[in-house]
């Protein structure tokens, strides 16, 4: 019941993140049975791999990930503050590149344009324009 609680897309790139984690471990020549509960010193050094390559929100997600298989398996999560600390670091040192330029604002006349193309019986195009 437990791995019913995550949507399909979302256990697939969980399942991605154990096996980045794992490659990482046997890269890092970190013993088996140190890899699950993932140490916190383990995580970090795991998450640490994305800085400067990486946004930060790639490696909350390798790192959410870690933390459903732990919680799917029973196991103790031993991730802290200091992994927290280390993501925010790998955030703040995110490349230039990974950064999308801001959007402009929406006007009035995107609205306007919405509005023509939408149809209002529909409660989904009503939530939609409600929305905008």
């Amino acid at each position: 019941a437990i791995k019913a609680s995550w949507a399909p897309n979302t256990l697939k790139g969980y399942s991605g993140a154990v096996d980045r984690y794992l490659r990482f471990c046997r890269q890092e020549r970190i013993p088996s049975e140190e890899r699950f509960p993932a140490p916190e010193v383990v995580l970090c050094a795991f998450a640490a791999r994305a800085l400067g390559r990486l946004a930060g929100g790639t490696a909350r997600s390798w790192i959410a990930g870690l933390k459903a298989w732990h919680t799917a398996h029973d196991a103790p999560w031993l991730g802290g503050g200091r992994l927290q600390q280390v993501l925010k670091g790998v955030e703040n040192l995110r490349p230039r590149e990974s950064r999308k330029p801001q959007r402009g604002p929406v006007t009035r006349e995107m609205l306007r344009q919405l509005h023509r193309k939408l149809r209002f019986e529909s409660p989904l195009d009503t939530a939609v324009f409600a929305a905008a």
